[in-house]
């Protein structure tokens, strides 16, 4: 019995030895084969993807330098007009008699003029009368001028050759000095597509940039379009900044104001950024994503944030180190943790 008792506890402790030594450990069956790769820095220009109108590149409003009643209109909203073509008048019964009477002050300032001068050589007036007659006299030629300029503005013609887009008045109506009677979009220049962008995209475009332009009302076709001018202020209904996209080779395509365009801007300045493969990504809701990191035999799930995505790749932003190996085949099928083997 006493031999026995000290034989027992080796006897245990052999058995419990065995024992551990039989447990399981990783093999290549139960971990999981997997791709992965580098993290890699590509130099990518980021389009900016906004919606416009189409508009020309000139619009202009165009009114009588007089107020009167427009007596006629000889074209409508929608036309087509020529530069220099008559558009309307006014009744001109009142400005002529304008311009009359001051043809006639005119001729009897000519005459006391030379009325004083004759006198003045007689000394028969003085110096001052006659200065008073010349100036009377320049007083009566400027007044002709002025109702000259006023007939001559009191008919609109076409200042440049375009489409009347608005017509604001008609042929009987009363008008007030300077109110729009039309507004002339002009044809002779581009059209353009005007699109509101926030301070975080206008700060990367630069004139001269190049834009892709889509139209709903020709959807076949993909225009060209450069960045022709930025505004320095943002609008105060908005609070965006307007940009204008000047279209090129509209192919004689029919451009109306007020189509709506998508526009897809290439800024100039290119940006660094970490790029990985699109089979990398395993979740993404906006711009969170996340990514499988491999650490050893193991895989790690890492957040990162999406900031541009492509057919080929997807640039993230993360502080993972640059030599981080993130998973690119394989990641589908892990969880947090999980235990992993590279293959080739």
């Amino acid at each position: 019995m006493r031999y026995f008792s000290l034989f027992l506890p080796f006897f245990l402790f052999a058995c419990g030895a065995g024992k551990e030594a039989k447990s399981p450990s990783p093999t290549a069956e139960s971990t999981i084969p997997i791709r992965a790769q580098t993290l890699q820095t590509q130099t990518i220009t980021q389009p900016i993807t906004v919606s416009g109108i189409v508009a020309p590149q000139t619009e202009v409003k165009l009114a009588f330098k007089t107020g009167g009643i427009i007596e006629q209109t000889y074209t409508k909203e929608g036309q087509t007009v020529t530069r220099g073509q008559l558009l309307a008048k006014l009744n001109l019964s009142e400005i002529e008699a304008q311009v009359s009477q001051a043809r006639i002050a005119l001729k009897k300032a000519d005459r006391d003029l030379e009325r004083a001068k004759n006198l003045y050589k007689d000394s028969v007036a003085t110096l001052e009368q006659l200065q008073n007659a010349s100036t009377g006299q320049e007083i009566s030629a400027s007044s002709l001028k002025i109702a000259e300029f006023n007939q001559k503005y009191s008919t609109i013609y076409a200042p440049i050759s375009g489409r009347v887009v608005r017509q604001l008045a008609e042929a009987g109506e009363l008008i007030g000095v300077g109110n729009p009677v039309f507004v002339l979009a002009s044809t002779e220049q581009a059209f353009v597509v005007k699109v509101g962008m926030t301070d975080r995209d206008v700060v990367r475009v630069r004139l001269g940039d190049y834009a892709d332009i889509t139209m709903d009302a020709h959807p076949q076709k993909k225009l060209r379009a450069t960045v022709s001018q930025i505004a320095q202020t943002a609008s105060p209904a908005t609070g965006t900044y307007e940009v204008e996209l000047q279209i090129e080779n509209p192919e004689n395509l029919t451009l109306i104001t007020g189509f709506v365009a998508q526009a897809r801007i290439q800024p100039q300045d290119a940006q660094k950024y970490t790029v990985v493969p699109a089979s990398a990504i395993v979740e993404a809701d906006g711009e969170k994503g996340f990514v499988y990191v491999l650490k050893g035999n193991e895989a790690n799930k890492v957040q990162v944030r999406i900031l541009l995505i492509t057919s080929s790749y997807i640039a993230i932003e993360s502080n993972l180190p640059t030599d981080t190996k993130v998973i690119t085949e394989g990641a589908g099928y892990l969880t947090d943790k999980s235990k992993v083997r590279e293959v080739k």
